[in-house]
């Protein structure tokens, strides 16, 4: 088949079940491949990135000082700043749960701070203690 067009074949990373588009990859993991020449690079650790989490010693929060959403939340152009940092230093997300800060900061990325739940447990939580930013 031509590249770009989806074939049946899954795509040949562990895990990923997204259809194959080209080289054995689905559309993400190839992107990867082309742009850091690994499929499973998430996040390259680029200082401009880093250098925006403030993780003051006496802290117990890791706060992203990069620009913020109209709710609090870190942003960029990977998306919430907080789900790119537990994926770069965790793992990723299942596609059914959320990230809850436990510490109730919004711009907190410490993957310490962060728990995956359902949306209605995230949405429980936030009920009962006020959320802030830092």
């Amino acid at each position: 088949m031509p590249k770009g067009i989806p074939h049946p074949e899954p795509c040949m990373v562990d895990g990923c079940n997204e259809a194959h588009y080209c080289r054995g990859y689905c559309v993400k993991h190839h992107a990867r491949w082309k742009r850091h020449g690994d499929p499973d690079v998430v996040l390259r650790e680029r200082g401009q990135f880093w250098d925006r989490i403030d993780k003051e010693v006496a802290a117990p929060c890791w706060l992203w000082t990069g620009s913020q959403d109209g709710k609090g939340y870190g942003k960029t152009g990977r998306g919430r700043v907080h789900r790119v940092v537990y994926e770069a230093l965790t793992g990723s997300i299942p596609a059914d749960l959320q990230l809850d800060h436990l510490c109730r900061v919004r711009n907190c990325v410490n993957p310490a701070h962060l728990e995956p739940v359902t949306p209605r447990e995230n949405v429980r939580r936030g009920q009962r203690w006020p959320q802030t930013s830092a």
